[in-house]
């Protein structure tokens, strides 16, 4: 991991671009825009150190101690006599880094037992210490500017009880990677002295540094006005959240609320419509043993078939609340799937004397299944196909075993040769409430479907839909073979 690009590279005729400047505190930091400039400012703050019988330690990057070095020996600098005299030590950044870090964050022993000794090396026989650091940049590149900071301030405690001079660098190009507003202002808070990028210091003139320095205080009120309207606009989003919270909570609750009412008022219509049902089918057998006109006939027999139709609206209200509750228990029972059917066609046959009702299908095939639930679904179904059909026109009811993904299925199809489904209503046509276009007029409440596939998936089968080229539907169940 480097903390900033390489550059270019070192060659003994690479000129000095910037002339270091003179060091007035024991902690400093330099915010460098090039790795040239950088090396300059290393080479001076190494070689006045040497100058005045000081001791060096660097902690840098590879690629950086190579440069320096190279420099270092380009000023006439015995690197091998520094080290041999402990006047000079070069290491990796990344290295030393790993000796104290702990949940990436510098511990402070660690810190002080990797560092320490370093120092006391160096500084033996007198000798005044300089020490350049790279480490802060290691964990800047890395994202982990609370660290960085964290490692600057045990230097500083450091520099307490061991003086010595401590340099260190940042990448400008990495501290605006950071994106972090606050970064450069802390670092500058934990320095006793800051030296900025080099496009400042080549400025050769005190009234272009002014005119600079007042084109960034310009910039800093632009962005300081960007930063107010984008907390103002935090902030307004922020109420409209919770607005939209609210409004959620308020509409989930109303949900609620019509689900408790149409459970209760589908439970509360059952019993008296089951008695209104019973004395109006046994007033009609008197009338039938005693005799009466046609019309009373008519009128009782219209009456029975009102309510039946009402009774069951009721049931598909409570079973619906009772889906949504998780409350509609299975009575499974292992079963011939192939004779239910044929059984129930049989039986549904005589209901529908304008559409010719027809089932096929033969041998057998075992499933679990409650045989109420299943027979509700199945005339669903079949009530379903002749809605949507003309006059005279067929359904046809198909009883199969099928291979479908490594599973064996037994297999049902309503086929119908109706009006059928628009496109765009298809994905739709298992929701609650929906009914799909029909020219014809629509009765029911829009739940058959709904609970069906509902029921099915409780058995652990599927319910869907296909739609033939040659017109209408074909809804087809499917229930894992035991």
């Amino acid at each position: 991991m480097q903390p900033s690009s390489e550059g270019r590279p070192y060659s003994p005729s690479t000129p000095v671009l910037v002339s270091p400047p003179d060091l007035i505190a024991p902690h400093v930091v330099h915010f460098y825009e090039s790795d040239a400039v950088l090396s300059d400012h290393l080479l001076a703050f190494i070689r006045d150190s040497m100058a005045n019988g000081g001791a060096a330690v660097v902690i840098a990057t590879e690629a950086h101690r190579a440069t320096l070095e190279l420099r270092m020996h380009d000023a006439g600098l015995d690197l091998v006599a520094l080290r041999h005299s402990g006047a000079y030590a070069a290491l990796d950044a990344a290295e030393v880094l790993s000796q104290f870090m702990v949940d990436g964050m510098p511990d402070a022993h660690r810190f002080e037992q990797a560092i320490l000794p370093l120092l006391e090396v160096a500084g033996a026989n007198g000798r005044r210490v300089r020490a350049f650091g790279e480490m802060v940049a290691l964990l800047v590149a890395d994202g982990r500017g609370d660290a960085a900071l964290a490692l600057e301030a045990l230097w500083n405690g450091l520099q307490v009880r061991y003086p010595f001079v401590l340099f260190c660098a940042y990448s400008l190009d990495l501290m605006a990677d950071a994106r972090d507003d606050t970064l450069i202002r802390d670092v500058c808070l934990t320095h006793g002295q800051v030296i900025p990028g080099e496009s400042f210091l080549q400025l050769s003139d005190e009234e272009s540094r002014d005119r600079l320095v007042v084109e960034l205080q310009q910039r800093s009120r632009w962005l300081e006005a960007e930063i107010a309207a984008r907390e103002r606009a935090e902030d307004e989003l922020g109420r409209a959240l919770v607005t939209a919270q609210e409004a959620r909570e308020a509409a989930e609750q109303a949900l609620r609320l019509r689900e408790d009412f149409i459970a209760i008022a589908a439970h509360e219509l059952k019993t008296p419509l089951t008695t209104a049902l019973g004395n109006i089918q046994l007033v009609a057998r008197r009338i039938a043993q005693e005799g009466a006109s046609a019309s009373v006939d008519r009128a009782l027999a219209e009456s029975i078939i009102g309510v039946k139709k009402l009774a069951s609206l009721v049931a598909q209200l409570l079973d619906m609340s009772r889906f949504e509750t998780g409350q509609l228990p299975l009575e499974l029972e292992q079963a011939d799937i192939v004779a239910f059917v044929y059984g129930v066609v049989g039986s549904a046959a005589g209901r529908y004397e304008l559409h010719p009702l027809s089932v096929s299908g033969r041998g057998s095939a075992m499933c679990r299944f409650d045989a109420l639930r299943l027979e509700q679904v199945l005339a669903n179904l079949i009530d379903n196909a002749v809605k949507y059909s003309a006059p005279g026109s067929p359904v046809e009811v198909r009883v199969d075993v099928v291979e479908d993904g490594g599973t064996s299925w037994a297999q049902v199809a309503v086929r119908d040769f109706g009006y059928g489904v628009t496109p765009e209503q298809r994905e739709m046509i298992f929701d609650r409430f929906f009914q799909a276009d029909s020219p014809v007029h629509k009765q029911g409440l829009g739940l058959g479907l709904y609970i069906s596939r509902e029921v099915v998936e409780q058995h652990g089968g599927h319910l869907f839909a296909e739609y033939p080229e040659d017109g209408g539907c074909r809804f087809v169940m499917r229930l894992p073979l035991t």
